[in-house]
Order: structure tokens, then sequence, then C-alpha cells
């Protein structure tokens, strides 16, 4: 009897809201904290946490496209593009094309490979959240937005582009920035849902509370090691040789000297 007292839900009434399912925090306004300052876990799954995926679709990928994908792409053709991750050792290059051997290649596609599996990681950790929710009834918001953004990162990571070191620098920014807004946002909800406890346990349920923050906290874990290597690359770009140069030429089709990238 003891055992099963334990496991009880004790937690306060639910309100049911669109999007929301079944939550305390329902029963205040949408944007307010309510008599009892709670926050809003609603308004975190609904507005905040979507935001970096929102200015990646909006503002990043647009402006990434228009300044430096099509130009590039003009400038020195299809037939130079090269990824910005690369998952292959020891492929030929064209010295002529500005694409220069980098040194420890096959750590570097070790890394590279680990990086892919992470944020596949983080795209998975993302879906057992939204599923988990569904299944404790309390509704997914708009979490699935955060799916697309992680896709889009990913296909940033892996599609080719301009061989110039703007461009390849171009596209690190960008995922730099979209990791430092999903750090940002997804740490907010973390600390919601951490204030939480004792107020919304959700024992009894299918999603516990600390189940959910131990969730978020991992993907928050994850998004940091996409940042910091982001950040790497940047300074990599910045301030050495880096791995390609800006006087490619288009269409050349020599491929005399190899290396690994």
């Amino acid at each position: 009897m003891g055992a099963n007292a334990s496991i009880m839900n004790t937690d306060p009434p639910k309100t049911h809201r669109m999007l929301c399912g079944l939550r305390y925090d329902n029963a205040f306004p949408f944007t307010s904290k309510g008599s009892k300052n709670l926050p809003q876990t609603c308004f975190n799954d609904v507005i905040l946490e979507p935001i970096a995926t929102w200015s990646l679709l909006v503002v990043i990928l647009p402006l990434l496209m228009a300044l430096v994908w099509i130009p590039g792409r003009k400038k020195y053709g299809k037939s130079s593009l090269v990824g910005l991750v690369r998952l292959r050792y020891g492929q030929r290059t064209s010295s002529a094309k500005g694409v220069t051997p980098r040194r420890f290649g096959k750590l570097r596609v070790v890394g590279n490979i680990l990086y892919a599996l992470l944020v596949l990681a983080a795209l998975l950790m993302n879906v057992l959240q939204i599923v988990r929710l569904a299944l404790a009834n309390r509704g997914i918001g708009l979490l699935p937005f955060n799916l697309a953004g992680i896709l889009i990162a990913l296909f940033l990571m892996l599609a080719p582009s301009s061989p110039s070191r703007k461009a390849r620098s171009a596209t690190s920014l960008a995922l730099f920035l979209f990791w430092s807004l999903m750090i940002a946002f997804t740490s907010v909800a973390l600390a919601h849902l951490t204030s939480l406890k004792g107020i919304e346990d959700r024992l009894g349920t299918e999603y516990l509370l600390s189940d959910e923050a131990l969730d978020v906290g991992v993907q928050v874990g994850l998004y940091a090691i996409f940042w910091l290597v982001e950040a790497a690359r940047l300074i990599g770009y910045v301030f050495g040789k880096g791995t390609t140069t800006t006087t490619a030429v288009a269409h050349e089709p020599d491929y005399s000297s190899t290396g690994t990238v």
C-alpha cells in the first residue's frame, strides 16, 4: 500500500489547452506566470524553443544562400562543390580548385563522423521527448520544428558548397548561430522544468518531470558540444590556413594532385 501511495500522482488539477494538452500551468494566461509565479511550459514549447528553427529558416538560411551559396555556385561551378564535413579519407582533390590537403586526415574524418552521429543523437532525443509528451497527454506544442531545424543543420554539414574559405566560414557561422540559439532557448526551458520540482512532478504518469528534465538536459549538452565544434572551425578558418583558398578555378578538370580533406 505504501509503495502504491508513493507513486500516486499528487499534482494539482490540470487544464487542457490546444497544442499543450493537460498541464497545470495551462490554468494561467499563456504569457503569465499566474499568482504562484509558475513558468509557462506551454509558452516554452509553442513559442520559445522553436525560435531557433524559425531564425534559421527565415533569416540565417536565406542570407547564407543569397550572399554565399548562389554567388559561389556561379563563380566556381557545380563540379567544384565540396562538403563542410568530410566523411571519406584520401579523396582525390585538385589544388587548382583551391582545395588543399589537410593534416591528420584520418583523425578529422573520425571526428566528422562522430559529429554527425551526435547530431543524429540530438535529433533522436527530441523525438523521444515529443513521443513521451504525447503519451503523457501533455501536448507537443511546436517542438517538431526543432526536428526540422536539426535536419537542416545536418544538411548544412553534409551538403556540398563552393570551396572558398568564405563559403565554408559562412556555413560554419550559420551552424554556430543556430546551435547558440538552441542552447539559449532550451536552457531556459530546462530551468523552467527544474523550477516545477515539487509542484508538478507527474508521479504515476507516462513522463515524469525528472525524466523530461533529464532528456532536455542531454539536449543542451549535445548542443553545447556542437557549439564548441563550430567555434573551433571558425577559429581555424579565421586564424589558420584553412582547408580551402579563394583562388579556385571554375570547372577545372585537373585532378593531378591528391590529398585528404
